[in-house]
C-alpha cells in the first residue's frame, strides 16, 4: 500500500507543478480572464490534460488509500473517486471555447461540478478522521472554503461573470491542490 500512497502524493504534486507553470508557458491566455479548463486547448493543452489527470488519479488514489486503511469502503473513499473520475470526464471532453453548447463541451462541465461540488464534501468528512487530529481546524476551514468557491463558481454562472468564475475556479483548485498535498504527505508517514 505505501506504493500507492507515495505515487498519490507525487501525481498531486505534479499537478501543483502544472498549475503553476502552465500560466508561464501560456503566457497568450491572461491569467485572470481564462479558467485553468482553456488552458487543455491549443497550444501545450495536452500538458494540462495531463496535469488533470494526474490530479483525479490522484484523488482515486486517495479514496483508495484510505478504503485500504480502514478495509470498508466509507463516503470520503467513495466520494474521492468519484470526484476523481469528474477530473477524468473533465480532462477527456474539453469546454465549450465558442459559447456554443456541445456535448463535449457539457461532459467537460458535467465532470467538472462532480469534482467541484464532492470535493469540499469529501474533505469534510475527512476532517473527522482520527488521521489528522491535529490539523481539524486547518481542513475544516478548508472545507469551507472550498464549499464558498464552489458557491461563487456557481453564482458567476448564473449571472453570466466570466472573470469572476474564473478567480472563482483557480482559487477553488489551488486551494484543494494544497489540501490534498498536505494531507496525502500526511498519510505517507501512516
Amino acid at each position: 500500500m505505501k506504493i500507492t500512497k507515495v505515487f498519490s502524493f507525487v501525481l498531486v504534486c505534479f499537478f501543483a507543478i502544472i498549475f503553476v507553470l502552465i500560466h508561464f508557458i501560456r503566457s497568450d491566455l491572461y491569467f485572470l480572464k481564462y479558467p485553468l479548463s482553456r488552458y487543455c486547448i491549443g497550444d501545450y493543452g495536452i500538458l494540462m490534460s495531463v496535469g488533470f489527470l494526474c490530479f483525479g488519479t490522484s484523488e482515486i488514489l486517495f479514496g483508495y488509500n484510505i478504503y485500504k486503511r480502514i478495509h470498508k469502503l466509507n463516503r470520503v473513499s467513495i466520494l474521492a473517486v468519484i470526484a476523481g473520475l469528474g477530473v477524468f470526464i473533465a480532462a477527456f471532453f474539453t469546454m465549450n471555447v465558442d459559447q456554443k453548447p456541445s456535448l463535449t463541451g457539457n461532459l467537460h462541465f458535467f465532470g467538472a461540478s462532480l469534482q467541484f461540488l464532492l470535493f469540499p464534501i469529501f474533505s469534510l468528512y475527512t476532517y473527522k478522521d482520527y488521521l489528522i487530529e491535529k490539523l481539524k481546524k486547518i481542513f475544516f476551514v478548508a472545507s469551507l472554503l472550498t464549499f464558498f468557491f464552489f458557491f461563487l463558481i456557481i453564482l458567476s454562472i448564473c449571472i453570466k461573470n466570466d472573470f469572476f468564475f474564473t478567480i472563482s475556479e483557480k482559487m477553488d483548485i489551488c486551494f484543494f491542490t494544497i489540501w490534498l498535498i498536505i494531507i496525502e504527505f500526511k498519510m505517507l508517514n501512516k
